[in-house]
């Protein structure tokens, strides 16, 4: 083979080696095409200082500045500080009696106070508790609420060093005697973010193919990351574009 083949021969080798990689590029592209970005509300979602939770149709408002974390075993939400916490969390427990008593057992809980009430038309027991750090002697108060609702127990507590539990009282019962049912179909039916894949129709920056599909300002560096570019990068016509949509 002479030289001037070979050369063929490797340009055409590489033309064919990017053609794959652009065929393989556009294939990973179509996969993530309507998938769900993000948390999937159904499983809970927070907005403006409220927490839905469709799938259970229950609902409960979030001190204001307070931190959110939603799995699939609790909620958590905390202060900026950090000096408080509470917790939502189910219990297998068949009655509220029971709750409260295999609570007290299994975290070594002092009784301090508890009442049986309902709250929302909802069975309740309204408990508060004191628990002794073991390491370091520090005593924590614990208000919880075991509620009763569509066949389930839920354990909501909330807790504090005993020094700054009346400071974050007021926090705590604002929360849970606001633990509603969910009936809004509007909060029920939220939609997720899911992500599309869109093709450029023409040679443009990153920022000026997302101001074409409407994408909020405040969102741009996301897209932008979310498809490891920068804003300010030249994007060819026929581009495929990963944008967040409804």
């Amino acid at each position: 083979m002479g030289r001037k083949e070979r050369r063929k021969r490797l340009r055409f080798c590489a033309l064919t080696h990017s053609i794959q990689r652009f065929e393989k590029i556009c294939h990973m592209m179509r996969m993530v095409d309507g998938l769900i970005y993000g948390e999937d509300p159904k499983q809970g979602y927070v907005e403006n200082n409220r927490f839905y939770h469709p799938e259970m149709r229950f609902q409960f408002p979030i001190p204001q500045g307070w931190k959110t974390m939603n799995t699939p075993a609790q909620v958590q939400m905390a202060p900026s500080d950090g000096n408080a916490m509470m917790m939502l969390t189910l219990t297998e427990a068949n009655s509220l009696d029971e709750a409260a008593q295999a609570t007290l057992e299994k975290y070594k809980l002092t009784l301090v106070e508890k009442k049986n009430q309902r709250l929302n038309g909802m069975p309740v027991i309204a408990m508060v508790s004191d628990q002794v750090n073991e390491q370091n002697g520090q005593k924590i108060r614990i208000l919880t609420y075991f509620i009763s609702y569509n066949n389930l127990i839920f354990t909501f507590h909330g807790l504090a060093l005993q020094e700054n539990f009346d400071q974050y009282v007021t926090f705590f019962n604002g929360t849970m005697r606001n633990f509603t049912r969910l009936t809004d179909a509007s909060k029920i039916n939220k939609k997720p973010e899911r992500l599309s894949v869109k093709s450029t129709t023409r040679d443009q920056t990153l920022q000026a193919f997302l101001q074409q599909q409407r994408i909020p300002e405040a969102r741009m560096r996301e897209h932008a990351v979310l498809n490891g570019m920068d804003l300010e990068q030249n994007v060819p016509r026929g581009t495929l574009v990963k944008v967040i949509s409804k």
